[in-house]
């Protein structure tokens, strides 16, 4: 089967998202701050992390990650308080998206937490969230979901589907 088209992860952490779309024959770049985490990452997957573009850097200043259909952020971006690098941020995922490619990224809804891990947040409804972003994005959806921690305290999050125009 052919390697299908590439997809981006954001902020991996420990996630095992990369593991199932390496499963599924799809070409993955994961991007994360820490190289503890992807460290984990590729030793969990073994001899599949070869077939993993790795990426060590800050999404605010990395210059380029390359061109995706697919690009996915699982709380990052609300973590981005600073105008500046949700500016950074924004012209990055512009960058890597070509029109017609699509952005999965999950933030603290509204009434999600104000501070998490000991950082200030910004919490986005989709709306307010594509506006963020900016005018070359599409809002398609919106999901609310309630996420329950490792520790079981419950976090307001939500879901934004966008696509690059």
């Amino acid at each position: 089967m052919p390697a299908r088209r590439p997809c981006a992860r954001r902020g991996w952490g420990t996630s095992v998202l990369a593991d199932r779309l390496v499963e599924l024959k799809y070409r993955v770049s994961v991007l994360d701050i820490s190289a503890m985490a992807i460290d984990r990452s590729r030793t969990r997957l073994g001899a599949a992390a070869s077939q993993v573009n790795w990426i060590i850097g800050d999404v605010t200043s990395i210059a380029s990650v390359g061109e995706h259909e697919l690009w996915h952020d699982r709380a990052v971006f609300h973590f981005l308080t600073d105008f500046r690098d949700r500016r950074k941020y924004a012209a990055l995922l512009e960058s890597a998206l070509p029109a017609g490619g699509y952005a999965v990224i999950a933030t603290f809804a509204p009434d999600g937490p104000q501070r998490c891990s000991g950082l200030e947040t910004c919490r986005y409804d989709g709306k307010s969230l594509a506006r963020e972003i900016g005018g070359r994005f599409e809002l398609l959806r919106t999901e609310l979901e309630m996420h329950l921690t490792p520790w079981g305290k419950p976090q307001s999050f939500q879901y934004s589907l966008l696509r690059r125009l």
